[in-house]
């Protein structure tokens, strides 16, 4: 546990773009990453994707680490379950895929 308070996510992508060598997210909300890098048509290795909530609200933004067979994604991610997690997400539930380089 982090002990940080909120949500994360969007600094959690920002530290770890920062210690990569780019710039940051614009703000700390997860929807900030859809005005960020270029978007991708699908998942790739490494690019930032943005996961919404059944509402369609932009909720959460994580790395892809996997992409399996099976249609699903697996990110990385500062705020799931309060943890730096890396969890299987239903690329249903992605509204963005950002390439990052």
């Amino acid at each position: 546990m982090t002990g940080k308070g909120g949500a994360w996510c969007a600094h959690f992508a920002s530290y770890v773009l920062q210690r990569t060598g780019h710039r940051p997210l614009p703000s700390g909300m997860a929807s900030s990453a859809l005005n960020y890098g270029h978007r991708l048509s699908g998942p790739k290795v490494g690019a930032l994707a943005v996961v919404t909530t059944r509402i369609g609200y932009a909720a959460h933004v994580g790395f892809v680490s996997n992409v399996n067979t099976d249609g699903t994604i697996e990110l990385i991610s500062g705020n799931w379950g309060r943890r730096v997690s890396n969890v299987p997400v239903s690329r249903r539930s992605v509204v963005a895929f950002i390439d990052v380089m």
